[in-house]
């Protein structure tokens, strides 16, 4: 079976559903925000210069036994210390958010950000954020970053001394928001990594995991995932038949995926969806209320093109020169029904062509998903009910 036989079979979409992008210009389709009476607000919560680019400095939402919400992001202002965690509360389900606090002080040489939350099966809170050391200069394999984790048993309120989960020399980058915990208890950290790969190949990326049974035993995965060129920032869903899916940021034009088949500890060979996207993260997740996946990508359909060469123009993004085929926008959303094999309802939670979008992660409180993202104008949330994925 071709590459291209392979990505017909494994996706439906419906074709009202999908933006277009030419020339600069997002046409929204039909069903857009615009046509439901669905919950839909988006919140502006950490106003920026839009002049800049702001990429990596949204995080995670997490709710508190008494029902405030914890927001903790990377601290772009340096409103509290240069660098760091910074978090914020809501007591209104996410509609305003308190002053700035800070959760974690900068002990990296260039930051430490792209924090993590995540509810565990004891309920105690597990945090997680990237450290940078080293991230400048010709030869990759100097290049140094980690994460690390602390652990919560009083809401939020203190934490455990930090534990590294990855081990490995190298530079490692976990997206914000995305880590999980498995029905077997397992927690997984899906992770890229940048480190002397052979062939002269000095930095090459590629997906992987960590994992850890007990919370403080970390345990890399056996194998890669490789496209052969740029493989980076993965995220993962566990399935109902208890493999794992990972979507991937790639430079093929289309959103990527591969499968464990024992939680985490091997992937298949990498596969694709024909859903376009252009070099940037992509969150996978699952729905409580309807069991079905939710995928949220920046959804460029000039990606495509731009990966098979094709000349394009080029704009100013923010701080960014970028071609159209680059651009991180629209932010959509898609149903998947069947564990993945298929994607529907594709929306647009934003259509500004000029929004640099990315870094996105979802909390699912009661029937409303809070989406986090980062945009040229700030951080956002954007409190969404689960219908409106569904185009009710």
């Amino acid at each position: 079976m071709t590459r291209r036989q392979f990505m017909r079979k494994s996706l439906v979409t419906t074709a009202a559903g999908v933006a277009t992008l030419r020339q600069g210009k997002v046409e929204a389709s039909a069903n857009s925000e615009s046509s439901t009476k669905t919950l839909f607000e988006d919140i502006v919560v950490i106003p920026l210069p839009t002049d800049r680019t702001h990429r990596g400095m949204s995080g995670s939402i997490i709710e508190l036994r008494d029902g405030s919400l914890l927001y903790a992001t990377g601290n772009p202002r340096n409103e509290i210390q240069q660098s760091g965690v910074i978090g914020r509360m809501s007591r209104d389900g996410g509609r305003t958010w308190g002053d700035p606090f800070s959760m974690q002080r900068n002990f990296a040489r260039l930051g430490t950000l792209q924090p993590s939350l995540l509810r565990l099966k004891d309920n105690r809170i597990l945090f997680g954020y990237n450290t940078l050391n080293n991230y400048q200069g010709q030869d990759l394999r100097s290049f140094d970053a980690h994460f690390y984790v602390r652990y919560s048993g009083d809401e939020a309120r203190t934490w455990s001394d930090p534990f590294c989960a990855t081990l490995y020399p190298g530079f490692h980058t976990v997206n914000p928001d995305h880590l999980i915990q498995l029905p077997s208890g397992r927690i997984v950290v899906p992770s890229e990594w940048t480190h002397e790969m052979g062939g002269g190949e000095a930095g090459h990326a590629v997906c992987l995991c960590y994992y850890t049974d007990d919370g403080y035993t970390w345990i890399r995965s056996r194998n890669f995932v490789d496209t052969g060129k740029t493989t980076e920032e993965p995220s993962i869903v566990g399935l109902k038949d208890g493999r794992l899916l990972m979507v991937f940021r790639n430079r093929m034009g289309y959103v990527g995926r591969a499968y464990s088949p024992d939680q985490g500890e091997s992937w298949t060979e990498p596969g694709f969806y024909e859903l376009p996207s252009p070099l940037s993260p992509q969150s996978i997740t699952r729905i409580p209320k309807t069991g079905d996946l939710l995928l949220l990508w920046l959804n460029n359909p000039l990606a495509v093109g731009f990966a098979r060469g094709e000349k394009q123009t080029i704009v100013r993004i923010g701080e960014i020169t970028r071609s159209l085929g680059q651009l991180r926008a629209p932010l959509s959303s898609a149903i998947s029904r069947d564990e993945g094999q298929t994607w529907e309802n594709i929306r647009n939670i934003t259509t500004d062509p000029q929004g640099d979008y990315g870094y996105q992660g979802v909390t699912f409180v009661g029937d409303v998903a809070l989406v986090n993202y980062h945009a040229l104008d700030g951080i956002h949330v954007t409190r969404i009910g689960v219908d409106w994925f569904y185009g009710k």
